[in-house]
């Protein structure tokens, strides 16, 4: 029986997130159905339907507040950047040559990051980004630091941006310039975002998927017509989607910028193939 319990133990610590996770909402619906006593067939298919959409609902619940705090972050992290004596003292010398690997070093100890760039008056420092809104228009009416959704360029590149005044240290606090940090969201943090939530996590910016950690995932939505739905109205929705011969449990969510813009929807995914495995699996137990 130790054997049994051990050769368990390490097939499950084995599993990924995913399949932790569905495992688990097999178990709990057939431990449900047999301590309640009812007929199990039809009633753990549909309570195992019940327990997958709250699950697609509980991760468009957490991918949102990972977003929102990515954004608090890099607000947070702009502000810290512009705060540096050693930049200010950069700025007030003028001293491009030195403010390069200055930045540089900057990116690298915040992680995570794809921009880092001050722009005064007088020049510019840093990693360009091309079709990125000026810092004026940017922070206007939110100063002195604010971060947001950016679309750069028509690309459909999608960003978190954050920016913040570098302010003088004399009685006038006048602006000496301004501090750009930003982070695209890419495939990379799609796989953070489906490693912390336990589904395929996608980026879906006009119609078409930019960013994605599902396999062999197509270039546009799971269900495009869904999608097409959410970024017109502006509300989430839970729904069915396919792709090369497998189905899935999505949800589909918009994100918003600082104006409410929908600026691209998340898609999350559940392969429902692995669910009816998993259902097939227990009912055979």
């Amino acid at each position: 029986m130790r054997r049994l319990i051990n050769s368990i133990r390490q097939r499950f610590q084995k599993m990924n997130l995913s399949q932790r996770l569905i495992l688990n909402l097999v178990l709990v619906v057939a431990a449900t159905i047999i301590f309640s006593g009812v007929p199990a067939n039809f009633v753990m298919w549909r309570d195992l339907e019940n327990q997958v959409w709250l699950r697609v609902q509980d991760a468009q619940s957490a991918t949102q507040g990972l977003y929102e705090a990515e954004v608090t972050r890099l607000k947070k992290l702009a502000g810290l950047i512009a705060g540096r004596p050693t930049l200010y003292n950069l700025i007030q010398q003028g001293d491009v040559a030195a403010m390069g690997p200055y930045l540089t070093a900057l990116k690298q100890e915040s992680g995570n990051l794809d921009i880092v760039q001050v722009i005064t008056p007088d020049l510019q420092a840093g990693d360009p980004l091309p079709g990125m809104p000026s810092p004026q228009a940017f922070l206007a009416g939110r100063e002195p630091y604010f971060a947001d959704f950016t679309l750069v360029g028509d690309t459909g590149r999608l960003f978190i941006i954050g920016m913040s005044q570098v302010q003088s240290r004399e009685a006038n606090r006048s602006i000496l310039g301004w501090v750009i940090v930003g982070r695209e969201l890419k495939s990379d943090y799609m796989m953070t975002l489906g490693d912390q939530t336990g589904l395929a996590q996608s980026l879906i910016v006009n119609g078409k998927r930019i960013a994605t950690s599902l396999p062999a995932a197509p270039d546009w939505s799971l269900d495009p017509q869904s999608a097409l739905r959410v970024e017109t109205t502006g509300q989430a929705c839970c729904t069915m989607g396919a792709a090369s011969n497998q189905t899935y449990y999505i949800g589909l969510m918009p994100l918003r910028d600082a104006n409410t813009h929908v600026v691209a929807l998340s898609e999350v995914a559940l392969p429902g193939s692995s669910i009816r495995q998993g259902m097939i699996n227990a009912m055979l137990i």
